[in-house]
């Protein structure tokens, strides 16, 4: 399975999803994103650059709701 993390950072080693958006899991541990408005999304990254990892055959994976 194959997972994504965007950060304003780049190079980094270790991925720790910390931030006030607004994220949880459904009761199969999917990971649900729902907007507080429609295009708060859109509206808070307009204009901005960052990057996108993508992290295959991970090893130590903690879940955490």
């Amino acid at each position: 399975m194959t997972f994504y993390h965007g950060s304003p950072v780049g190079g980094l080693n270790e991925l720790k999803p910390f931030s006030f958006y607004p994220y949880g899991f459904d009761e199969n541990g999917n990971a649900v994103y729902s907007e507080y408005y429609d295009n708060a999304f859109y509206d808070l990254y307009k204009g901005k650059s960052g990057y996108l990892y993508e992290c295959d055959d991970l090893k130590k994976l903690k879940h955490r709701n």
